[in-house]
């Protein structure tokens, strides 16, 4: 029976117990003075707390950063915006501006659904099943036109050089043409040369 606990209270209140009189019987055998521990213990417990310290820090420079850098409407990053979409800032303050799809949200919980028109009506039914579907994703209007800026160019460009394909074609029939008559002309004038030398 312990001292310190009774064995019918708690088995696990005895074996903490019967670990504490062993660690203490162990540090007295060996000369080990709490007081010498005491010290690398509390290093283990700042160590801990400095490295929990340091993952909170690194997990709000992450939130940070991708706040900064990452559309909240869209998720489109900002290079892609700067280089292709009118730029960043214009971007998340007129096309993507989060305050007007609070703004928007609220409205349709304030306004009398049966005032709906046919956009707040399917906005207000995704609403209510929980589904955000209608926010872009990965997509952004400023993109739609440089894309189909970028594919109108490309159409153009394949429209020139289908062109110059049809001319090199037409320039490479001229010239095999050229070089039958050419063949000819030179069987001529050898048969006439070979004729006067005979």
């Amino acid at each position: 029976m312990c001292v310190f606990c009774s064995r019918s209270r708690s088995p696990l209140l005895h074996l903490l117990c019967t670990c504490a009189l062993l660690l203490l019987l162990l540090m007295w055998s060996h000369s080990v003075s709490i007081l010498s521990l005491l010290p690398r213990l509390l290093n283990v417990v700042f160590g801990i707390i400095i490295d929990s310290f340091g993952e909170l820090r690194m997990r709000n420079l992450a939130i940070k950063h991708d706040m900064e850098n990452n559309c909240f409407i869209c998720g489109v990053d900002r290079f892609t915006l700067d280089t292709k979409g009118g730029g960043f800032p214009l971007h998340i303050r007129k096309h993507h501006n989060m305050w007007l799809y609070l703004y928007m949200i609220v409205y349709l919980r304030e306004k009398d659904p049966t005032e709906y028109n046919g956009w707040e009506q399917h906005v207000a039914n995704m609403l209510a099943q929980e589904d955000v579907g209608f926010f872009p994703r990965n997509d952004a209007i400023a993109l739609k036109e440089v894309k189909n800026r970028e594919e109108a160019e490309s159409r153009r460009y394949m429209g020139q050089v289908a062109s110059t394909a049809e001319r090199v074609a037409d320039i490479a029939a001229s010239v095999e043409k050229l070089l039958e008559v050419m063949t000819g002309v030179a069987s001529r004038v050898n048969a006439t040369a070979a004729g006067q030398a005979g």
